[in-house]
C-alpha cells in the first residue's frame, strides 16, 4: 500500500513539475494571411507567429491558447498601437508594410484633414482601416468596401469614392499614374505581453535574435506555401487553372541575364523571379518553365502601362529599380537628362520593359537595340554615346562582362519603375490566381538574391579566383616561413609582405569595397600624421609598413555583409566587428610585430570609450591605432560606396572636425586640419586601381 501512496505521489510531483502554462493569446479577426490564419481543416491556428511561438513552446514551459475575442489577454499578436494598451510590453517584429491613401492626381484633396466627411474606399479583410482610423482619429468619413486593388482604383479614377486606403502600395511609374499618395504610413508589428510575464517577454526575445535574414526567408516561404495552398484548395478558379494548364510556360527577355531578376548558373536560371516562380510552382502543384519563346502564358518582365492594359491583367509589382544612365568611363562623370540633347542614346526596344522617354530627350539621337547586350556593345564600340536602363541591370551587365575599366554608371533618373507580371486578359482564372500570389511577394526583399549580381563574376570566371587567391595563399605561406628564418631574409621578407598587401588590395577592389590604392594612401596618410606628431624614425618607418594591414581580418567575413547596399542589422554589424580580432590573429601567426597587431586589432577603437573591440579610451588606444583611425576615416569617406556617395574633400574634413574629442584623439585632429590639403593632394594622386586588378579586368575566358 505504502508503495501504490508513493508511486501515485510521484505521478503527481512529475505532472505538476512538467505541465505548461496556459497563456491566453489575442488574435485579430479581420485580418488573414501567412503570418496568421485558422486552418479551418485542422482546427488550428497556423502562420510565421504560430511557428516562432510554438518554438517557445518546445523550449519553454508555455502553451498558447489562441482566441480572437479575449477581452484580458496575456498576449495580443499584430498590436500596432501600444499607446493604447495599458500593462503591456511590446516586442517589435521582423514585419513591416506601409498604408498608403490615395487621391486622384488631379484633385484639390492635398492632407488627411480635406477627407473629413467623404468616402474614403478599402479593400475587405486587408490592412489599412483600421491603422488610419486609428491613427486620425478625429476624422471622420465614410467606408466604402472594395472587392479587389483593380475595381478600387476604378472606382477612385471615376470619382465613386475620393481616396483610396491600400496597403504596401507602390507607385507603378508615375509618369502614367493617375493617382497620387497624400499620406505613407510604415508599421512595424508587434507583440504585446502582459508586464507581469517578464520571462516569456525576454524568451521571445532571445528567439526572435535566433531569426536571420536565411531563417526568416525559409519561415515566410514555407507558410507562404502553406497558406496558398491552403486557400486555394477546392476554388474553381484553382480547379479550372490545375485542369487547363499542365505546364505553365513564363517568358523572359533576350538577353542571357538581366540582373537581379535572372540569370544562369549551373545550367539553371536563378534570381528574384525564378525564386518566386518556384514557390508558385509548389503552391499550384503544376510545373513552370522559364522560357524566351514566344509560346507562354505569363509575361515575367513587364512594365505597367496603360497602353498594354487593353492585353494584359498586372500582378502587382514584385521588383522595382531606378533607370540609370550608362557612359564610357573616360567620359563626363556626372550626367543629367539635359546632357543627352542631340547626343546618341541607346534604348532597349521592347514593349514589355520599355520605360516612358522623358521630354528633354526628344532631339537626341535615339537608338533601339533588342537587348540590354546588344546596348553595352553599341556603347564600347563608339556607335552610341549613352545606355538608358534599369540601374541594377546596367550594373550587372558591367560586372559580369568585366568592363569596370570601360563603363560607369554616370547619371539616375529621379523615379523608379516597377517590374511586374503579366497575364492576358482573356486567361481570367489564371490572372486571378497570379495577381493573388504575387502580391505576398511584391518587392519582399527576403526573396532579392543578394549575391545575383556578383556570384556570377566568381563561378563564371574560375582563373579570376585562381589569379587572386592562389598567390596570396603562395604569398602567406612563404612569408610565414622566411620570417621564421634568421635577420638574413628578413629583406626578402619584407618584399612579400608588399606583395601580400598589394593583393588583398586586389581583392578589396574586385569586391567594389575600396577604391584604388586604399592600402597605399593609408600608408602615406599615417606616416605623415606621425612625422607631425614628432614620432621618431623607427615609428614613423614601422607605421608606414604596417598600416595596409589594417583590415586584413574582413577576409574572413562575408562579402554578402560587407557589400550590403542598406543598413546592417545589429546582428551583421556584430559580424564586420571580428574583423579586427581575427586580423590580429593572422598578423600574430605572421610574427609582423606589435604594431601591426595594434594597429589592426585597435584602429575602430573611440576616443571617448566606445568603439570596439575593447572600448579602450584616450591614450589607452595604441598610439598608431589613434593615427590609422583618422587616416581609414578620411579615406573611407572619400570613397563611393555601394550604399553610399563619397563625400567631398571638405564635407570629409568636417565629418572629422566634428568628431574631435569624441571618436579622435584632439590633438590628432588638429594637425590633420592644419594639414587636410595634403589629404586630398594623396587620395586625388593615388584613387586609381593597382595593376593586378587592371589585368584580371583584361582576363579572357579559353
Amino acid at each position: 500500500m505504502k508503495k501504490i501512496i508513493f508511486y501515485f505521489m510521484l505521478i503527481l510531483l512529475n505532472s505538476s513539475l512538467y505541465s505548461k502554462e496556459i497563456l491566453k493569446v489575442k488574435v485579430p479577426f479581420n485580418r488573414v494571411d501567412m503570418y496568421l490564419y485558422r486552418d479551418m481543416d485542422k482546427g488550428k491556428y497556423e502562420g510565421v507567429y504560430v511557428d516562432i511561438l510554438e518554438k517557445l513552446e518546445e523550449k519553454r514551459n508555455y502553451k498558447f491558447e489562441y482566441i480572437f475575442n479575449e477581452k484580458d489577454p496575456d498576449v495580443i499578436l499584430r498590436s500596432i498601437e501600444p499607446r493604447e494598451l495599458v500593462g503591456y510590453k511590446f516586442i517589435q517584429m521582423p514585419i513591416t508594410y506601409r498604408i498608403a491613401v490615395l487621391v486622384k492626381n488631379n484633385g484639390k484633396l492635398t492632407k488627411m484633414s480635406d477627407l473629413k466627411g467623404l468616402k474614403i474606399g478599402y479593400i475587405e479583410n486587408s490592412r489599412g482601416i483600421d491603422e488610419i482610423e486609428k491613427r486620425f482619429d478625429k476624422i471622420k468619413f465614410d467606408k466604402i468596401v472594395m472587392k479587389n486593388r483593380t475595381d478600387a482604383l476604378e472606382s477612385l479614377k471615376n470619382e465613386d469614392i475620393d481616396a483610396l486606403i491600400l496597403s504596401n502600395w507602390i507607385e507603378n511609374n508615375s509618369v502614367e499614374t493617375s493617382v497620387r499618395v497624400i499620406e505613407n504610413i510604415l508599421y512595424r508589428e508587434q507583440i504585446a505581453i502582459k508586464e507581469e510575464y517578464s520571462n516569456l517577454y525576454n524568451s521571445l526575445n532571445e528567439e526572435l535574435k535566433d531569426y536571420d535574414n536565411e531563417k526568416l526567408k525559409k519561415t515566410l516561404n514555407k507558410n507562404r506555401i502553406n497558406f496558398y495552398r491552403y486557400i486555394l484548395k477546392d476554388t474553381p478558379s484553382y480547379e479550372y487553372v490545375k485542369e487547363k494548364y499542365k505546364n505553365i510556360k513564363v517568358k523572359i527577355p533576350g538577353d542571357e541575364y538581366l540582373l537581379p531578376i535572372y540569370y544562369k548558373n549551373n545550367g539553371s536560371i536563378k534570381g528574384v523571379l525564378p525564386n518566386i516562380i518556384k514557390d508558385i510552382e509548389k503552391i499550384l502543384d503544376i510545373p513552370i518553365t522559364i522560357t524566351k519563346s514566344n509560346n507562354w502564358d505569363i509575361n515575367g518582365v513587364i512594365i505597367e502601362k496603360n497602353n498594354l492594359k487593353k492585353d494584359y491583367m498586372f500582378t502587382k509589382p514584385y521588383y522595382q529599380n531606378t533607370v540609370g544612365i550608362a557612359n564610357r568611363k573616360l567620359d563626363s562623370f556626372t550626367v543629367k537628362l539635359s546632357d543627352l540633347s542631340n547626343e546618341k542614346v541607346v534604348i532597349v526596344k521592347n514593349k514589355d520593359i520599355e520605360f516612358p522617354l522623358p521630354e528633354t530627350i526628344e532631339k537626341s539621337k535615339i537608338i533601339y537595340v533588342e537587348t540590354l547586350q546588344e546596348g553595352i556593345d553599341k556603347l564600347l564600340n563608339y556607335e552610341g554615346d549613352y545606355l538608358i536602363f534599369f540601374t541594377s541591370m546596367l550594373e550587372g551587365a558591367i560586372t559580369n562582362n568585366f568592363l569596370e575599366n570601360k563603363i560607369k554608371i554616370a547619371g539616375i533618373l529621379n523615379e523608379d519603375f516597377s517590374i511586374s507580371m503579366g497575364i492576358k486578359k482573356e486567361d481570367v482564372e489564371l490572372g486571378n490566381i497570379f495577381q493573388t500570389l504575387v502580391e505576398s511577394f511584391s518587392l519582399d526583399r527576403t526573396m532579392i538574391d543578394s549575391k545575383a549580381n556578383k556570384n556570377i563574376l566568381f563561378e563564371k570566371n574560375y582563373k579570376l579566383i585562381a589569379q587572386i587567391v592562389i598567390p596570396l595563399i603562395i604569398f602567406i605561406v612563404i612569408l610565414t616561413i622566411l620570417i621564421l628564418k634568421a635577420e638574413a631574409n628578413r629583406k626578402k621578407a619584407e618584399k612579400l609582405s608588399e606583395m601580400l598587401v598589394e593583393s588583398f588590395e586586389a581583392i578589396h577592389q574586385l569586391d567594389q569595397e575600396e577604391a584604388g590604392d586604399h592600402g597605399k594612401r593609408l600608408a602615406m596618410y599615417s606616416e605623415f600624421l606621425a612625422k607631425k606628431y614628432n614620432c621618431n624614425k623607427a615609428f614613423i618607418a614601422e607605421i608606414k609598413k604596417q598600416t595596409p594591414f589594417h583590415d586584413i581580418g574582413k577576409i574572413a567575413i562575408s562579402k554578402d555583409i560587407l557589400t550590403k547596399p542598406g543598413k546592417l542589422t545589429e546582428e551583421e554589424f556584430n559580424e564586420i566587428k571580428k574583423h579586427t580580432d581575427i586580423g590580429a590573429k593572422i598578423v600574430k601567426k605572421l610574427q609582423l610585430g606589435d604594431m601591426a597587431e595594434n594597429i589592426v586589432r585597435f584602429h575602430h577603437e573611440k576616443w571617448n570609450g566606445k568603439g570596439y573591440p575593447l572600448g579602450l579610451k584616450a591614450k589607452n588606444i595604441p598610439l598608431e591605432s589613434r593615427i590609422v583611425a583618422i587616416a581609414d576615416m578620411y579615406d573611407n569617406l572619400r570613397q563611393t560606396k555601394i550604399y553610399r556617395k563619397g563625400y567631398s574633400h571638405l564635407e570629409a574634413v568636417e565629418i572629422i572636425k566634428n568628431e574631435r574629442g569624441e571618436s579622435f584623439e584632439p590633438e590628432i585632429v588638429d594637425i590633420f586640419e592644419k594639414n587636410h590639403n595634403y589629404f586630398e593632394k594623396i587620395y586625388q594622386s593615388y584613387n586609381k586601381s593597382v595593376y593586378l586588378v587592371n589585368d584580371i579586368f583584361n582576363l579572357k575566358e579559353d
